[in-house]
């Protein structure tokens, strides 16, 4: 293989024995993915210099190779450098929730006065655990401090910043800042490619396709150039990432079938990796919530549950994600309760994701009872949430949905317009989201059957019969298959 700065940059700060290894190994492989597993061999059957093993973990880490983390680990039980890998490993595994065993690792080799490089990857070390936890755990603004003042006091050490501004856009992205969420995104961005950092453009061309999701054309264009950076470097293991940015463009569309797949596939890549699989059984939950699946729905939700023991900040919104799949399977009582017990922590948490899905559930609750008045302002307020974020845009559409489902379900022969419905309607034309245009329809026939025109459910049908023979649309075809009854 070519040299490849993902390995490279390091070697500046490294002792001849370490360089001449790794460098070594990566002209005799093919690819990034063969250099780290030589490199694991290596240090899993012989006995290894301390920085060779670090490597090692570090490339490991790289792929998400946490399986091999652990086996490392094992071998090399007292080498304290490797600790805070090992024990990050562990949390994104969701085998642990104990944040502070990376901390105090990080600590114990910082006391040992290390050389700056590894200072710099202790405190980093610090830095993405507390992201990883972020809001539930707010950075340490002094370890924040000592990061950025190590990195402009020497020009060698610039390549960080690919990594430092990584972990500024991910807390931007959580606190809802879309604008400073794509700018840090964008320097990691160009600061990876500037050094050659192949394997972290590849993963940022994944989140900047996320920011860009609303335009899936630019979108596609940046999954596409993140899986070709990944099949050149044998990154197979990176595809769930993009599957799962797929799965959103489609869910974004209404494509639901298309969508299922996608984060199945994901889920079936990180269940292989032992990776913690919460966001993606999440949006499972939604997905089969959305497509008249309930009790999957609902399964997905308590996956997604013990999924998030590593990070319990995420627990509420798989609880308000089952709490819906209960509305829906009308267990009323049993979702009353279900959210009842994560409803303060929501509101204390301050999160615009979980406060919009808190409004989302208690305005379908609220329906269930009756308070038509409060129903509707809760699922308004969950919309007005939804389309104010970024990452949240897949979920808007569903809140206007049930707004306009409200909307049908109270209408009587004297009414005239149906603002939510027209609305709903007119932004699957305009936007081109088939999927949006087919809950619309459906919607039109439930007014028709309501208002006994024949006519108009008749050409609903044959519509919607056009409609789910494309892609990604053969969810409707039950709700075709009742609505034909019906007639």
């Amino acid at each position: 293989m070519e040299p490849l700065g993902t390995i490279t940059v390091y070697f500046p700060f490294l002792d001849d024995e370490t360089k001449d290894v790794l460098e070594t190994i990566m002209n005799q492989s093919d690819t990034y993915f063969d250099f780290v597993n030589t490199l694991t061999k290596r240090v899993l059957d012989t006995t290894c210099s301390e920085f060779i093993v670090y490597f090692a973990i570090h490339h490991a880490a790289q792929l998400l190779d946490l399986n091999t983390i652990d086996l490392i680990g094992k071998k090399y039980p007292d080498v304290p450098s490797l600790q805070p890998n090992i024990c990050y490993a562990k949390l994104f595994q969701g085998k642990t929730d104990k944040y502070e065993s990376v901390l105090q690792a990080a600590d114990v080799v910082l006391e040992m006065s290390p050389e700056d490089w590894l200072t710099l990857e202790m405190r980093f070390m610090k830095l993405e655990v507390e992201t990883f936890k972020y809001p539930k755990v707010i950075q340490d603004s002094f370890n924040m401090t000592v990061i950025q003042e190590m990195i402009e006091a020497n020009p060698r050490f610039k390549f960080y910043d690919t990594v430092l501004y990584n972990n500024l856009a991910w807390t931007a992205n959580l606190d809802g800042n879309t604008e400073e969420w794509n700018r840090c995104n964008q320097i990691a961005l160009e600061n990876a490619r500037k050094y050659d950092d192949q394997v972290r453009v590849a993963y940022i061309l994944v989140e900047q396709a996320r920011i860009s999701s609303g335009n899936r054309v630019l979108a596609r264009t940046l999954l596409r150039e993140s899986m070709e950076i990944m099949d050149s470097l044998g990154m197979t293991e990176g595809y769930a990432d993009i599957l799962e940015q797929l799965g959103s463009i489609a869910m974004i569309r209404g494509e639901y079938t298309i969508a299922i797949d996608n984060y199945l596939k994901a889920v079936t890549i990180r269940e292989g990796l032992d990776i913690e699989t919460g966001n993606t059984s999440l949006m499972l939950s939604f997905l089969y919530n959305s497509v008249g699946e309930y009790e999957s729905g609902l399964e997905w939700g308590q996956m997604a549950e013990d999924q998030f023991k590593g990070r319990p900040s995420r627990i509420p919104r798989a609880v308000m994600s089952q709490t819906w799949s209960l509305i829906l399977l009308d267990r009323k009582s049993e979702a009353e309760l279900l959210l009842d017990s994560i409803h303060e922590e929501v509101l204390k948490s301050g999160r615009e994701g979980h406060l919009g899905w808190l409004n989302f559930v208690t305005g379908l609750i609220e329906f269930t009872k009756g308070n038509i008045t409060a129903a509707l302002s809760n699922l308004e307020e969950s919309l007005k949430i939804f389309e104010a974020h970024v990452a949240l845009e897949k979920y808007r559409n569903m809140s206007l949905y049930y707004l306009a489902k409200i909307e049908v379900i109270q209408a009587d022969a004297n009414t005239q317009v149906l603002p939510y419905l027209a609305l709903l309607e007119e932004r699957a034309l305009q936007e081109n989201l088939p999927g949006i245009l087919g809950l619309a329809m459906l919607l039109k026939s439930d007014l028709a059957l309501i208002l006994n025109d024949d006519t108009t459910l008749q050409d609903m049908v044959k519509q919607l019969s056009t409609l789910s023979q494309e892609p990604g649309l053969s969810f409707l075809q039950p709700f075709i298959d009742r609505l034909w009854q019906r007639i």
